[in-house]
């Protein structure tokens, strides 16, 4: 019978199974009228427990849209505040709605060559360490990466200094971020020309292959040396790169942060640097972080910071 046409008080209830994540089917009887509203003291709890589990401060202006979000996905699983809120925090049971609501929520704002001044920081400093004798491979890593297009920019910058240095490349880009949806993309290394300013499509020709109609894709040479990683700045992993690294890139990340746990992170980003090697953040990340192991460069445009080589240099 065809039930499309009855009333629905007169129709059987469903009950489908809707899953957050694999392992835990929620049995939800349409019936139930969905909740469609978050009250002030709810959305507090849950960006509260949010910004412990990324560091990221869900501002004002952003709250309206996170809000519709939340209320969304409520609605879409037909759970209550309280339901849903307790089955993020279950440690067993959470891990994929946790996902999908990061993969929704961060912000992925993203360009090749994004701060310009500080790509052609990153060449000088690959052509500097590219002449010291006794260092072999040159360790880069991006975070904050999103889907990719920084870590090749550093990529494509690499293979710049080393040329300007007078040597073969010999180095590896691994990019960082807590999107696995965003990474999927990163390692796809596809992207619309127009992500690409004509200047930039003709310097980089080489390391171009054509995707289909009005696309691109970065080549073997640049893909080979370039990979992408899940992870969480807050849980200062230190697995990839184990020997430490030469170039640390994070920029438009650390300014979502509170003071206090960007001040955190960037001691910790010092102390994975090896010496000679340099930490770049944003314009004004690190205005109120002073480190007791690395020194300023002196940069009209660029904010970095060197820890003392080998020989104090």
């Amino acid at each position: 019978m065809n039930t499309g046409s009855l009333p629905l008080s007169l129709q059987a209830p469903d009950t489908t199974e809707r899953t957050i994540d694999g392992r835990a089917p929620w049995i939800i009887s349409a019936d139930r009228p969905p909740e469609t509203t978050i009250e002030s003291g709810q959305f507090q709890i849950w960006t509260e427990h949010f910004e412990r589990r990324t560091g990221v401060i869900i501002h004002g202006h952003r709250e309206p849209f996170v809000r519709r979000e939340l209320a969304r996905r409520l609605n879409e699983l037909q759970l209550d505040f309280e339901t849903y809120l307790s089955y993020l925090l279950d440690p067993a049971l959470g891990q994929g709605e946790w996902r999908h609501l990061l993969d929704h929520l961060l912000i992925k704002e993203t360009r090749f060559f994004r701060h310009r001044a500080s790509h052609t920081f990153v060449q000088q400093e690959v052509a500097r360490l590219a002449g010291e004798a006794h260092r072999d491979r040159i360790a880069i890593w991006s975070l904050g990466c999103s889907t990719g297009e920084e870590a090749y920019s550093l990529a494509t910058d690499a293979m710049a200094g080393f040329a300007t240095g007078g040597r073969p490349p010999n180095f590896a880009v691994i990019g960082t971020d807590i999107s696995r949806t965003a990474l999927r993309e990163a390692r796809a290394g596809i992207y619309p020309a127009h992500a690409l300013n004509p200047a930039d499509r003709s310097r980089l020709a080489p390391f171009l292959a054509s995707s289909g109609t009005g696309r691109f894709q970065w080549n073997q040479e640049i893909r080979r040396r370039v990979a992408f990683v899940a992870d969480n700045l807050l849980d200062m992993q230190v697995g990839f790169f184990p020997d430490g690294v030469d170039i640390i890139f994070c920029q438009h990340l650390l300014v979502y942060f509170r003071r206090w746990r960007r001040r955190r992170a960037l001691n910790f980003l010092a102390r994975r640097l090896r010496p000679g090697g340099v930490l770049i953040v944003g314009p004004g990340e690190g205005s109120d972080w002073q480190s007791a192991t690395l020194s300023r460069v002196r940069h009209r445009d660029v904010c970095a910071y060197r820890r003392p080589g080998a020989e104090g240099q």
